[in-house]
């Protein structure tokens, strides 16, 4: 088998939790296949607490740290570090989840099968232990992922396991708050790029009550508002279900944020234990 070389790419910014921030950068590390290369960006200036941990996490692990002068968002600041990777493949990672010992080398295992794009089941954690550990089932196949991008996101973005050159010779990331994932899974879509969920949880994301609250409000209707039309462009989604989404979706988004945890909670994930 051929080998394959990646490197894992995370941003942090000044809202991120210093403790989790820590565990996040110390699980790449703790998996069974380390990464080639580790990129960190910082996205705009961040508390000292912070800085002191990514400055005493360098000396015991090998890794860039690329520090952007102002906050630009998730989308600006991985296009930035794109031009940086010199591996073919990327792995990222946020800096509140913590990566699973086995999720590097079981996604190099399907690396090997020519797909472009590659993700897995997650599990929701809540470190105040306030709402249950909740499962996020996506679609497995190629073809299954193209039907099911028609409503939801397909891809776990802090699970993802891609090729640099179809991200970069496609745009990379739209600019587009808290979907530029989704728009990014869109655009390689229209291009027959070709899709894979492992079915087994490689990554535990640290969800909580302000996880939902991330999740409505104005913002995020004008950016769902974006997205949907992005979809249509893309050829993913026909005319008559975008109109019914727009309405739809903005209105949900709009909703308070108790019943935005619930829909979240008791419809849409899958409480595991």
């Amino acid at each position: 088998m051929k080998e394959i070389k990646f490197t894992v790419l995370m941003c942090t910014y000044f809202k991120d939790d210093p403790y989790l921030l820590k565990k996040a950068i110390e699980s790449v590390f703790r998996n069974s296949i380390k990464p080639n290369f580790f990129i960190l960006t910082i996205d705009g200036p961040i508390p000292k607490i912070n800085r002191q941990i990514i400055n005493n996490l360098e000396k015991l692990y090998s890794f860039e740290v690329i520090s952007l002068k102002e906050n630009v968002g998730l989308a600006l600041a991985l296009n930035s570090t794109l031009k940086f990777v010199k591996t073919d493949w990327i792995a990222r990672a946020d800096s509140d989840d913590i990566n699973l010992e086995k999720r590097f080398s079981t996604q190099l295992k399907y690396a090997q099968l020519n797909y472009d794009v590659i993700g897995s089941n997650i599990l929701e954690i809540d470190r105040n232990g306030k709402l249950p550990n909740l499962k996020k089932n996506m679609p497995i196949t190629n073809l299954e992922i193209r039907e099911y991008i028609k409503s939801r996101n397909p891809i776990n973005h802090m699970t993802v396991f891609y090729k640099k050159e179809v991200i970069i010779s496609n745009g990379g990331y739209p600019n587009i708050y808290q979907r530029e994932d989704y728009g990014l899974w869109a655009k390689l879509m229209h291009k027959n790029c070709l899709f894979y969920n492992v079915e087994d949880i490689l990554v535990h994301v640290n969800g909580g009550k302000s996880l939902y609250k991330r999740r409505g409000g104005y913002k995020n209707a004008i950016a769902e508002i974006k997205l949907q039309l992005l979809l249509f462009k893309c050829k993913i989604k026909p005319l008559g279900l975008l109109i019914f989404d727009l309405f739809l979706r903005s209105a949900i988004l709009l909703l308070p944020n108790k019943i935005l945890e619930k829909i979240y909670t008791k419809i849409l994930r899958v409480k595991q234990f």
